[in-house]
Protein backbone atom coordinates (compact mmCIF):
# COMPACT_ATOMS: atom_id res chain seq x y z
CA UNK A 1 0.00 0.00 0.00
CA UNK A 2 1.64 3.00 -1.21
CA UNK A 3 1.96 6.14 1.43
CA UNK A 4 2.06 9.78 1.44
CA UNK A 5 3.62 12.57 3.97
CA UNK A 6 0.85 15.04 3.84
CA UNK A 7 -0.26 17.63 5.86
CA UNK A 8 -3.39 18.87 5.88
CA UNK A 9 -4.11 22.80 6.66
CA UNK A 10 -7.70 23.61 6.56
CA UNK A 11 -8.22 27.60 6.71
CA UNK A 12 -11.52 29.24 6.91
CA UNK A 13 -11.62 32.51 7.53
CA UNK A 14 -14.57 34.18 9.80
CA UNK A 15 -15.54 37.81 10.32
CA UNK A 16 -16.75 39.01 13.83
CA UNK A 17 -19.79 40.62 14.23
CA UNK A 18 -17.92 43.98 15.59
CA UNK A 19 -15.64 43.48 12.36
CA UNK A 20 -17.87 46.48 11.24
CA UNK A 21 -17.12 49.03 13.56
CA UNK A 22 -13.62 50.69 13.58
CA UNK A 23 -10.65 49.21 15.38
CA UNK A 24 -8.42 51.91 15.24
CA UNK A 25 -7.95 55.76 15.96
CA UNK A 26 -5.00 58.26 16.49
CA UNK A 27 -3.59 58.38 19.32
CA UNK A 28 -3.62 61.84 20.20
CA UNK A 29 -0.02 62.69 19.91
CA UNK A 30 -0.46 66.76 20.39
CA UNK A 31 0.35 68.65 17.38
CA UNK A 32 2.52 70.59 18.83
CA UNK A 33 4.65 67.55 18.10
CA UNK A 34 5.56 65.82 14.95
CA UNK A 35 5.47 61.98 14.75
CA UNK A 36 7.14 61.77 11.53
CA UNK A 37 10.37 60.35 13.12
CA UNK A 38 9.18 57.67 15.62
CA UNK A 39 11.55 54.96 15.94
CA UNK A 40 10.32 53.60 19.15
CA UNK A 41 7.86 52.62 21.44
CA UNK A 42 7.66 51.72 25.07
CA UNK A 43 5.33 50.58 27.94
CA UNK A 44 7.37 51.28 31.45
CA UNK A 45 4.83 49.30 33.79
CA UNK A 46 6.74 50.39 36.99
CA UNK A 47 5.83 54.32 36.05
CA UNK A 48 2.57 53.79 34.29
CA UNK A 49 3.18 55.32 31.47
CA UNK A 50 4.20 54.70 27.28
CA UNK A 51 7.26 56.65 25.84
CA UNK A 52 7.63 57.44 21.93
CA UNK A 53 10.41 58.18 20.31
CA UNK A 54 11.17 60.21 18.64
CA UNK A 55 9.24 62.68 18.46
CA UNK A 56 9.84 66.39 16.55
CA UNK A 57 9.71 69.21 18.94
CA UNK A 58 8.17 71.15 16.41
CA UNK A 59 8.22 70.61 12.34
CA UNK A 60 11.27 69.46 10.43
CA UNK A 61 13.24 70.35 14.02
CA UNK A 62 15.95 67.12 13.23
CA UNK A 63 18.26 68.70 16.15
CA UNK A 64 15.19 68.35 18.63
CA UNK A 65 14.06 65.43 19.11
CA UNK A 66 12.12 64.69 22.38
CA UNK A 67 10.62 61.73 24.12
CA UNK A 68 6.49 61.55 24.33
CA UNK A 69 5.10 60.25 27.09
CA UNK A 70 1.49 59.14 27.96
CA UNK A 71 -0.40 58.48 31.46
CA UNK A 72 -3.84 57.87 30.26
CA UNK A 73 -4.93 61.46 30.80
CA UNK A 74 -2.54 63.72 29.20
CA UNK A 75 0.80 64.02 27.15
CA UNK A 76 4.09 65.43 28.45
CA UNK A 77 7.93 65.48 27.03
CA UNK A 78 10.78 64.28 28.22
CA UNK A 79 14.59 65.63 27.19
CA UNK A 80 15.75 67.37 24.08
CA UNK A 81 18.31 65.29 21.72
CA UNK A 82 20.30 65.67 18.99
CA UNK A 83 19.19 63.12 17.14
CA UNK A 84 16.66 60.08 16.95
CA UNK A 85 16.08 57.87 19.60
CA UNK A 86 15.93 54.42 19.19
CA UNK A 87 15.17 52.28 21.62
CA UNK A 88 14.51 52.50 25.64
CA UNK A 89 13.75 50.44 28.77
CA UNK A 90 13.35 50.71 32.52
CA UNK A 91 16.68 49.35 34.25
CA UNK A 92 16.94 49.03 38.08
CA UNK A 93 14.64 52.03 38.17
CA UNK A 94 15.89 54.23 35.23
CA UNK A 95 15.17 55.29 32.13
CA UNK A 96 17.90 54.25 29.72
CA UNK A 97 17.74 55.62 26.15
CA UNK A 98 19.88 54.67 23.21
CA UNK A 99 19.97 55.60 19.44
CA UNK A 100 21.80 58.51 16.98
CA UNK A 101 22.00 61.03 19.66
CA UNK A 102 25.37 62.82 21.07
CA UNK A 103 23.70 65.21 23.34
CA UNK A 104 20.78 65.60 25.59
CA UNK A 105 19.85 68.57 27.14
CA UNK A 106 23.20 70.26 25.80
CA UNK A 107 25.29 67.11 27.78
CA UNK A 108 27.23 65.35 25.52
CA UNK A 109 26.77 61.74 25.60
CA UNK A 110 28.06 58.37 23.47
CA UNK A 111 24.53 57.52 21.84
CA UNK A 112 23.00 56.26 25.21
CA UNK A 113 22.07 58.30 28.36
CA UNK A 114 20.02 57.50 31.59
CA UNK A 115 17.33 59.61 33.12
CA UNK A 116 17.36 59.14 37.11
CA UNK A 117 14.40 61.10 37.49
CA UNK A 118 15.98 64.54 37.72
CA UNK A 119 18.66 64.54 34.89
CA UNK A 120 20.76 63.09 32.23
CA UNK A 121 23.42 61.52 33.15
CA UNK A 122 26.15 59.61 30.48
CA UNK A 123 26.41 56.15 31.69
CA UNK A 124 29.01 55.32 28.33
CA UNK A 125 30.16 56.32 25.06
CA UNK A 126 30.08 54.04 22.31
CA UNK A 127 31.35 54.65 18.46
CA UNK A 128 28.67 53.59 16.72
CA UNK A 129 24.26 54.15 17.72
CA UNK A 130 22.40 51.71 20.22
CA UNK A 131 19.75 50.66 18.53
CA UNK A 132 18.37 48.01 20.74
CA UNK A 133 18.59 47.92 24.68
CA UNK A 134 17.23 44.54 26.51
CA UNK A 135 17.22 43.22 29.62
CA UNK A 136 18.75 39.57 30.55
CA UNK A 137 19.12 38.34 33.95
CA UNK A 138 19.33 41.77 35.49
CA UNK A 139 22.08 42.40 32.78
CA UNK A 140 21.12 45.15 30.79
CA UNK A 141 22.20 44.58 26.91
CA UNK A 142 22.89 47.50 24.17
CA UNK A 143 23.23 46.65 20.35
CA UNK A 144 23.99 47.93 17.34
CA UNK A 145 27.06 48.46 14.41
CA UNK A 146 29.19 48.61 17.63
CA UNK A 147 33.31 47.83 18.15
CA UNK A 148 33.74 49.68 20.96
CA UNK A 149 32.48 50.98 24.54
CA UNK A 150 34.75 53.37 25.92
CA UNK A 151 37.82 51.85 25.89
CA UNK A 152 36.72 48.35 25.31
CA UNK A 153 36.34 46.16 21.72
CA UNK A 154 32.97 44.73 21.35
CA UNK A 155 31.66 43.18 18.54
CA UNK A 156 27.88 44.60 17.97
CA UNK A 157 27.06 43.55 21.85
CA UNK A 158 28.03 44.73 24.99
CA UNK A 159 26.83 44.50 28.76
CA UNK A 160 26.48 46.64 31.89
CA UNK A 161 25.38 45.75 35.06
CA UNK A 162 24.51 49.33 36.59
CA UNK A 163 28.25 49.80 37.25
CA UNK A 164 30.70 48.86 34.31
CA UNK A 165 30.72 47.82 30.55
CA UNK A 166 32.00 44.49 29.31
CA UNK A 167 32.15 42.22 26.26
CA UNK A 168 29.86 40.08 25.74
CA UNK A 169 31.74 36.35 25.95
CA UNK A 170 33.99 37.40 22.99
CA UNK A 171 31.22 37.76 20.05
CA UNK A 172 32.64 36.80 16.98
CA UNK A 173 33.40 39.41 14.51
CA UNK A 174 32.04 37.25 11.51
CA UNK A 175 33.38 38.04 8.01
CA UNK A 176 32.42 42.11 8.90
CA UNK A 177 31.41 44.17 11.90
CA UNK A 178 28.30 42.44 12.60
CA UNK A 179 25.40 44.24 13.41
CA UNK A 180 23.42 42.64 16.19
CA UNK A 181 19.91 43.59 16.88
CA UNK A 182 18.33 41.89 19.43
CA UNK A 183 18.90 38.90 21.86
CA UNK A 184 17.12 36.80 24.36
CA UNK A 185 17.13 33.76 26.52
CA UNK A 186 15.77 30.40 25.16
CA UNK A 187 16.52 27.15 27.32
CA UNK A 188 18.75 28.41 29.56
CA UNK A 189 20.98 29.31 26.23
CA UNK A 190 22.04 33.07 25.11
CA UNK A 191 20.43 33.91 21.77
CA UNK A 192 21.66 37.06 19.36
CA UNK A 193 20.54 38.37 15.61
CA UNK A 194 20.75 40.66 13.48
CA UNK A 195 22.57 40.69 10.48
CA UNK A 196 25.96 39.12 10.31
CA UNK A 197 28.10 36.33 8.22
CA UNK A 198 30.69 33.73 9.69
CA UNK A 199 31.77 31.22 6.79
CA UNK A 200 34.36 29.49 9.49
CA UNK A 201 31.38 28.92 12.14
CA UNK A 202 28.49 28.63 9.33
CA UNK A 203 26.62 31.62 11.28
CA UNK A 204 24.24 33.25 9.68
CA UNK A 205 22.02 35.92 11.21
CA UNK A 206 21.68 34.04 14.51
CA UNK A 207 23.79 32.11 17.35
CA UNK A 208 23.49 30.68 19.90
CA UNK A 209 26.47 30.66 23.00
CA UNK A 210 26.58 27.41 24.30
CA UNK A 211 28.84 25.35 25.95
CA UNK A 212 31.35 28.23 26.36
CA UNK A 213 31.34 28.65 21.94
CA UNK A 214 29.44 30.56 19.71
CA UNK A 215 27.63 28.29 17.72
CA UNK A 216 25.28 28.39 14.47
CA UNK A 217 21.29 28.17 15.23
CA UNK A 218 20.75 24.92 12.68
CA UNK A 219 21.58 26.46 8.73
CA UNK A 220 20.73 29.87 9.88
CA UNK A 221 19.06 32.13 7.72
CA UNK A 222 19.96 32.03 3.83
CA UNK A 223 19.79 35.25 1.85
CA UNK A 224 22.54 38.24 1.12
CA UNK A 225 20.08 40.40 2.34
CA UNK A 226 18.18 38.92 5.09
CA UNK A 227 18.40 39.84 8.99
CA UNK A 228 16.73 38.78 11.99
CA UNK A 229 15.68 41.93 13.36
CA UNK A 230 13.39 40.41 16.54
CA UNK A 231 13.43 37.47 18.75
CA UNK A 232 11.20 36.37 21.16
CA UNK A 233 10.40 33.15 23.67
CA UNK A 234 6.43 31.84 22.94
CA UNK A 235 4.63 28.84 24.03
CA UNK A 236 8.12 26.75 24.32
CA UNK A 237 9.80 28.23 21.27
CA UNK A 238 12.00 30.66 19.78
CA UNK A 239 10.27 33.18 17.22
CA UNK A 240 12.98 34.99 14.57
CA UNK A 241 11.37 37.54 12.35
CA UNK A 242 13.05 40.26 10.27
CA UNK A 243 13.65 40.29 6.39
CA UNK A 244 13.38 36.20 5.73
CA UNK A 245 12.44 35.04 2.73
CA UNK A 246 11.16 31.84 2.10
CA UNK A 247 12.00 31.63 -1.61
CA UNK A 248 15.79 31.76 -0.56
CA UNK A 249 15.15 28.43 1.69
CA UNK A 250 14.63 29.67 4.47
CA UNK A 251 11.60 27.96 6.40
CA UNK A 252 9.40 30.80 7.12
CA UNK A 253 8.72 33.98 5.13
CA UNK A 254 9.19 37.52 7.90
CA UNK A 255 8.80 34.63 10.65
CA UNK A 256 9.96 31.37 11.78
CA UNK A 257 10.34 29.23 15.00
CA UNK A 258 12.88 26.99 16.40
CA UNK A 259 12.11 24.06 18.95
CA UNK A 260 15.79 23.53 19.84
CA UNK A 261 16.27 21.09 16.54
CA UNK A 262 15.09 22.68 13.89
CA UNK A 263 13.29 25.73 11.87
CA UNK A 264 9.57 25.34 11.29
CA UNK A 265 6.93 27.64 9.73
CA UNK A 266 5.06 29.47 11.82
CA UNK A 267 1.13 28.43 9.74
CA UNK A 268 1.76 29.87 6.69
CA UNK A 269 4.30 32.93 7.46
CA UNK A 270 3.52 36.63 6.78
CA UNK A 271 3.30 37.73 3.26
CA UNK A 272 2.66 40.67 1.16
CA UNK A 273 0.42 39.20 -1.83
CA UNK A 274 -1.80 36.47 -0.78
CA UNK A 275 -1.24 32.91 -1.15
CA UNK A 276 2.19 33.70 -3.01
CA UNK A 277 5.93 34.13 -1.05
CA UNK A 278 6.64 36.98 -3.50
CA UNK A 279 8.09 39.85 -2.00
CA UNK A 280 10.34 41.06 0.89
CA UNK A 281 7.97 40.89 3.92
CA UNK A 282 9.48 42.95 6.93
CA UNK A 283 8.94 42.62 10.58
CA UNK A 284 10.35 45.14 12.47
CA UNK A 285 8.50 44.60 15.89
CA UNK A 286 7.26 41.18 17.91
CA UNK A 287 5.80 41.61 21.68
CA UNK A 288 4.06 39.05 23.55
CA UNK A 289 0.75 40.23 25.16
CA UNK A 290 -1.89 38.13 27.16
CA UNK A 291 -0.35 34.92 26.09
CA UNK A 292 -0.62 35.96 22.13
CA UNK A 293 2.44 37.00 19.77
CA UNK A 294 1.90 40.12 18.02
CA UNK A 295 4.24 41.42 15.23
CA UNK A 296 4.10 44.41 12.86
CA UNK A 297 6.01 45.38 9.82
CA UNK A 298 6.04 45.53 6.20
CA UNK A 299 3.01 42.95 4.93
CA UNK A 300 -0.17 42.50 3.94
CA UNK A 301 -1.47 39.02 4.78
CA UNK A 302 -1.13 36.82 7.55
CA UNK A 303 -1.78 32.59 7.65
CA UNK A 304 -3.36 34.38 4.15
CA UNK A 305 -6.18 36.44 5.68
CA UNK A 306 -5.40 40.58 5.41
CA UNK A 307 -3.42 41.79 8.41
CA UNK A 308 -1.83 44.83 6.51
CA UNK A 309 1.02 45.82 9.27
CA UNK A 310 -0.02 44.03 12.18
CA UNK A 311 -1.19 40.26 13.03
CA UNK A 312 -1.25 38.41 15.71
CA UNK A 313 -1.04 34.24 16.66
CA UNK A 314 -2.02 32.60 19.48
CA UNK A 315 -0.08 28.72 18.46
CA UNK A 316 -2.61 27.58 16.05
CA UNK A 317 -4.21 30.79 14.31
CA UNK A 318 -3.00 33.99 12.57
CA UNK A 319 -5.66 37.01 13.39
CA UNK A 320 -5.85 40.54 11.51
CA UNK A 321 -6.97 43.46 13.14
CA UNK A 322 -8.85 45.74 10.02
CA UNK A 323 -6.14 47.53 8.71
CA UNK A 324 -5.82 48.27 4.92
CA UNK A 325 -4.00 50.37 2.70
CA UNK A 326 -5.56 52.34 -0.33
CA UNK A 327 -5.58 51.95 -3.70
CA UNK A 328 -3.61 48.70 -4.11
CA UNK A 329 -3.40 47.72 -0.90
CA UNK A 330 -6.72 47.47 -0.21
CA UNK A 331 -7.28 44.00 0.88
CA UNK A 332 -11.07 42.87 1.01
CA UNK A 333 -12.93 42.60 4.44
CA UNK A 334 -10.74 45.11 6.44
CA UNK A 335 -12.38 48.39 8.11
CA UNK A 336 -10.05 50.87 8.50
CA UNK A 337 -7.99 52.55 5.68
CA UNK A 338 -4.02 53.25 6.48
CA UNK A 339 -1.76 55.13 4.48
CA UNK A 340 1.50 53.54 5.53
CA UNK A 341 2.89 50.11 7.16
CA UNK A 342 3.25 49.92 10.92
CA UNK A 343 6.69 49.56 12.67
CA UNK A 344 7.21 49.86 16.19
CA UNK A 345 4.65 49.16 18.89
CA UNK A 346 3.53 48.42 22.33
CA UNK A 347 0.29 48.19 24.75
CA UNK A 348 -0.42 50.30 27.19
CA UNK A 349 -2.44 48.43 29.20
CA UNK A 350 -4.99 46.93 27.05
CA UNK A 351 -4.68 49.72 24.51
CA UNK A 352 -2.19 48.83 21.69
CA UNK A 353 -0.22 51.77 20.05
CA UNK A 354 1.55 51.71 17.04
CA UNK A 355 3.52 53.87 14.69
CA UNK A 356 2.05 53.86 11.26
CA UNK A 357 0.95 56.03 8.24
CA UNK A 358 -0.07 59.50 8.77
CA UNK A 359 -3.78 59.16 7.94
CA UNK A 360 -6.37 56.68 9.06
CA UNK A 361 -9.62 56.38 7.70
CA UNK A 362 -8.87 60.16 5.94
CA UNK A 363 -7.98 61.64 9.49
CA UNK A 364 -4.09 62.83 10.20
CA UNK A 365 -3.03 60.50 13.11
CA UNK A 366 0.19 62.59 13.43
CA UNK A 367 2.35 58.80 12.50
CA UNK A 368 0.53 56.78 15.90
CA UNK A 369 -2.80 55.14 16.20
CA UNK A 370 -4.14 53.17 18.93
CA UNK A 371 -6.80 50.33 19.28
CA UNK A 372 -10.37 51.70 20.04
CA UNK A 373 -10.39 49.95 23.54
CA UNK A 374 -9.31 46.04 24.07
CA UNK A 375 -7.77 45.03 20.19
CA UNK A 376 -10.88 43.38 18.31
CA UNK A 377 -9.63 41.15 15.79
CA UNK A 378 -11.30 41.02 12.47
CA UNK A 379 -10.48 38.28 10.62
CA UNK A 380 -8.62 34.95 11.75
CA UNK A 381 -7.43 31.50 9.42
CA UNK A 382 -8.01 28.32 11.52
CA UNK A 383 -6.13 25.75 11.14
CA UNK A 384 -5.72 22.26 12.14
CA UNK A 385 -2.56 20.83 11.05
CA UNK A 386 -2.01 16.80 10.69
CA UNK A 387 1.00 15.15 10.19
CA UNK A 388 0.79 11.16 9.54
CA UNK A 389 1.85 8.47 7.18
CA UNK A 390 -1.39 8.38 4.90
CA UNK A 391 -2.74 6.12 2.44
CA UNK A 392 -4.95 6.81 -0.29
CA UNK A 393 -8.52 6.44 0.57
CA UNK A 394 -8.88 3.40 -1.00
CA UNK A 395 -12.09 2.42 1.01
CA UNK A 396 -13.89 5.41 -0.29
CA UNK A 397 -15.01 6.58 2.91
CA UNK A 398 -17.90 9.65 2.70
CA UNK A 399 -19.14 11.80 5.69
CA UNK A 400 -22.88 13.25 5.86
CA UNK A 401 -25.01 14.97 5.77
CA UNK A 402 -23.42 18.72 6.22
CA UNK A 403 -24.45 20.71 8.36
CA UNK A 404 -25.50 18.09 10.68
CA UNK A 405 -27.65 18.27 13.72
CA UNK A 406 -27.56 15.36 15.62
CA UNK A 407 -26.12 12.45 13.69
CA UNK A 408 -23.29 12.59 10.65
CA UNK A 409 -23.72 9.10 8.37
CA UNK A 410 -20.34 7.41 7.47
CA UNK A 411 -20.65 5.39 4.32
CA UNK A 412 -18.14 3.15 2.67
CA UNK A 413 -18.31 2.04 -0.20
CA UNK A 414 -15.66 -1.31 0.19
CA UNK A 415 -16.09 -3.82 2.55
CA UNK A 416 -13.71 -3.20 5.87
CA UNK A 417 -12.48 -5.87 8.41
CA UNK A 418 -10.73 -3.55 11.09
CA UNK A 419 -12.31 -0.98 13.03
CA UNK A 420 -12.58 2.78 12.24
CA UNK A 421 -11.33 4.95 14.47
CA UNK A 422 -12.70 8.55 15.22
CA UNK A 423 -11.85 11.80 16.38
CA UNK A 424 -13.23 14.87 16.58
CA UNK A 425 -11.21 18.42 17.20
CA UNK A 426 -13.04 21.85 17.53
CA UNK A 427 -12.20 24.97 15.31
CA UNK A 428 -9.05 25.76 17.19
CA UNK A 429 -7.53 22.23 16.56
CA UNK A 430 -8.08 20.34 19.87
CA UNK A 431 -9.32 17.02 20.15
CA UNK A 432 -12.64 16.96 21.94
CA UNK A 433 -13.48 13.27 21.67
CA UNK A 434 -12.13 10.00 20.54
CA UNK A 435 -13.33 6.46 20.23
CA UNK A 436 -13.49 3.24 18.52
CA UNK A 437 -16.43 1.83 15.70
CA UNK A 438 -16.24 -1.74 16.02
CA UNK A 439 -18.41 -3.98 13.75
CA UNK A 440 -18.27 -1.72 10.67
CA UNK A 441 -21.35 -1.85 8.24
CA UNK A 442 -21.25 -0.18 4.85
CA UNK A 443 -23.22 2.58 6.27
CA UNK A 444 -22.60 3.50 9.94
CA UNK A 445 -24.85 6.91 11.94
CA UNK A 446 -22.24 8.69 14.55
CA UNK A 447 -24.06 10.41 17.43
CA UNK A 448 -23.20 13.89 17.33
CA UNK A 449 -26.38 15.24 19.30
CA UNK A 450 -23.90 16.03 22.87
CA UNK A 451 -21.70 18.50 20.17
CA UNK A 452 -22.28 22.72 21.18
CA UNK A 453 -23.50 24.62 17.41
CA UNK A 454 -20.49 25.50 15.53
CA UNK A 455 -17.58 24.40 13.54
CA UNK A 456 -16.20 20.98 13.92
CA UNK A 457 -13.62 18.78 12.03
CA UNK A 458 -14.10 14.83 11.99
CA UNK A 459 -11.24 12.65 11.32
CA UNK A 460 -11.82 8.61 10.48
CA UNK A 461 -9.40 6.76 10.22
CA UNK A 462 -8.66 2.79 9.40
CA UNK A 463 -6.13 1.58 11.87
CA UNK A 464 -2.51 3.62 11.09
CA UNK A 465 -3.44 3.27 7.39
CA UNK A 466 -5.16 5.62 6.03
CA UNK A 467 -7.92 8.74 7.41
CA UNK A 468 -10.10 11.19 6.05
CA UNK A 469 -10.46 14.53 7.16
CA UNK A 470 -13.73 16.94 6.65
CA UNK A 471 -14.92 20.12 8.38
CA UNK A 472 -18.94 20.08 9.12
CA UNK A 473 -21.24 22.52 11.01
CA UNK A 474 -23.21 20.89 13.83
CA UNK A 475 -26.47 22.94 13.95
Amino acid sequence: MKHYLLVFYLCFVFVFSNAQNNNWLPAGLPDSLYGLDISCLYSDTANDVIYVGSVLKSWYSWDHQTIAKYDGNSWDTLGDFNWKIRTMINYKGNLIVGGEFTKVNGISVGYITMFDGTSWVNIGNFDYPVINLKIIDDTLYAMGYLSHIDSISINGIAKWNGNTWSDVYSFPKTDNQPWVYDITKYNGVIYVSGNFYSQQQSIMDIAMYKNNTWQSVGQGFFGGFNGVNRLAVYKGELYAAGLIRKPDGNAGHGIQKWDGFSWSEVGTSLKFYKNNYGGNVIVHDMLIHNDELYVSGVFNYAGDVPAMGIAKWNGSTWCGFGLNGWGANTLPGTTDSLNGYCTTMDFYHDTLFVKAGDTLNGQFTNFIIRSKGVLQIDTCSTPLSINESIALNENNIHIFPNPAQNYLNIQLNNPLSKDLEIQFYDIVGKQIKSYSLKNVQPHNKIDISELKSGVYFIKVGVGNDEFVLEKFVKM
